[in-house]
């Protein structure tokens, strides 16, 4: 090569020929494109969000879309969200035994539910359900097709057993004692799959006035817990003065009535690997799922694709120590409870 020039010059003739077949090679990748393209700066960005759940007997997946945050040059215009929705979209399923596809489960737009605000843009939210129930302890994988941008949008999931919860429990005889000044142990055995847990206290309530009585539920929800390694039993806690604090915040004070506990019941959530991941990267700062790039398993797109599923533990009991504390202590005996006695 000669340096005395500005630019490049081979002296040897093979050099010459590697060269342009070089440039030959590089023209020929560029002009074949992928059907199935990578979003490209400016593009309208796919944004999936799923939690089947084995309880129901249908399976519902919201979509949406946002265009990207950067751009490549700075007077590009971003792409509103109204001008993407050009063809209806494709949304189906696989079922998965023993390692391969075993079922195709198709979803079709559903206008049944209320289209929330949360992350999406309500006037661009589609829903999609599927009628069927998923299995429990099965791999699910969804796909999202978008014809006029010949994108694929898919995600996995496995769908978690269920938990063996210890405490509470429904047993005859056994009651809860719950004080403002101790927590109430709970105790549960990790569900295989699950990583992510929450319960919650429903409490039921009979309101008596001179006139009649009615009915109102409060509820009482405890702290999430996070466990990406299972234990063989977990433990967590109540804290008493919260559970005393969710019957002042939800109640109100009123003279002439008289409340009695008849019924609580105990739910307990167990949620995927993918939304443990995803609660643990969430920052909260943001009300747009779009912003959120803490944790994505959605491909060629952003959002979540998991699983959820729900055990109730119902016919639970207060003791006599935990009704006369919610009807005499210092904390809610302005809320009108009755003691043990009826008193």
């Amino acid at each position: 090569m000669n340096n005395n020039t500005g630019g490049l010059r081979f002296n040897k003739p093979e050099w010459n020929f590697r060269y342009f077949l070089f440039l030959f090679i590089i023209i020929i990748c560029i002009s074949c494109e992928n059907t199935l393209h990578i979003h490209a700066p400016g593009e309208a960005t796919p944004i999936v969000y799923g939690l089947l759940s084995p309880d129901k007997p249908f399976q519902q997946v919201r979509i949406g879309r946002s265009y990207q945050s950067g751009r490549s040059q700075m007077n590009q215009q971003d792409l509103t969200d109204s001008t993407v929705w050009n063809l209806p979209i494709e949304v189906y399923m696989e079922e998965w035994t023993d390692g391969y596809p075993s079922k195709i489960i198709y979803f079709n737009p559903f206008t049944g539910v209320k289209k929330d605000t949360g992350f999406f843009p309500t006037e661009n939210l589609r829903v999609y359900q599927a009628n069927y129930q998923v299995k429990l302890e099965t791999k699910y994988y969804l796909y999202v097709y978008f014809p006029d941008t010949e994108r694929i949008a898919s995600g996995w999931t496995i769908v978690p057993g269920r938990p063996d919860i210890e405490d509470p429990k429904e047993v005859p005889g056994r009651k809860m004692t719950i004080l403002p000044d101790r927590s109430y142990t709970l105790r549960w055995k990790p569900a295989k799959n699950g990583n992510l847990y929450q319960g919650e206290f429903s409490v039921y309530i009979r309101q008596e006035l001179q006139e009649g009585w009615t009915t109102q539920m409060i509820k009482v929800p405890t702290k999430l817990f996070i466990e990406m390694n299972p234990m063989n039993l977990v433990s967590n806690s109540l804290n008493g003065r919260r559970f005393y604090d969710s019957f002042i915040d939800q109640l109100e004070t009123d003279p002439d009535v008289t409340r009695r506990i008849f019924s609580v019941d105990y739910r307990f959530y167990t949620g995927g690997t993918e939304l443990a991941f995803y609660v643990m990267g969430q920052s909260g700062d943001s009300e747009s799922f779009a912003s959120i790039q803490e944790y994505s398993n959605i491909n060629n797109g952003v959002g979540v694709f998991s699983s959820i599923l729900i055990d109730v533990v119902p016919n639970l009991e207060f003791s006599n120590i935990t009704l006369d504390t919610l009807a005499h202590h210092e904390l809610t005996k302005h809320l009108g409870f009755v003691d043990h006695k009826g008193e």
